[in-house]
């Protein structure tokens, strides 16, 4: 009896400690972390903070690899995704055997006209679609209520 109280006694103790050991070791690593993001630095020496500096100029240059590393990863699936759309892209041009629009206009004004003249016209449709001009008005506020 008197041996299993003086176990549970030692483990206690053990317990205390460790739990001290833990603290402390949490309390450097908090000061350590406030001193990383430029808080309390007034207590520092110069050997101090040169290597928080080496260390901060460290953990920058890993934050730029990684972010490097996202792009180029980024960079190669849009490269692949554009590869995809444009092979999608191929093959259905080649199922619909679609024209660009402005032909296909142009074949459509042909085929309306029963006399032949559709060409001129398909022509002539182009010129205006080529020069038409389009008047904007920018309003500022609610519509209507101009000044």
């Amino acid at each position: 009896m008197r041996k299993l109280l003086s176990n549970q006694l030692l483990a206690s103790r053990m317990c205390r400690s460790e739990a001290t050991a833990l603290k402390h070791k949490i309390d450097a690593i908090e000061a350590y972390q406030r001193k990383l993001s430029g808080e309390g630095l007034g207590s520092c020496s110069a050997h101090e903070l040169q290597e928080l500096e080496l260390q901060l100029e460290k953990s920058l240059s890993c934050i730029r690899q990684k972010k490097q590393q996202k792009m180029l990863d980024k960079i190669l699936e849009l490269k692949e995704k554009e590869r995809k759309l444009l092979t999608e892209n191929v093959v259905l041009r080649e199922e619909y055997k679609a024209l660009p629009l402005l032909e296909l206009a142009t074949a459509a004004a042909a085929e309306r006209s029963p006399d032949g003249a559709g060409a001129e016209e398909a022509e002539e449709d182009e010129r205006r679609l080529h020069y038409m001009e389009v008047e904007t008005e920018l309003v500022i506020g609610r519509p209507g209520s101009s000044s």
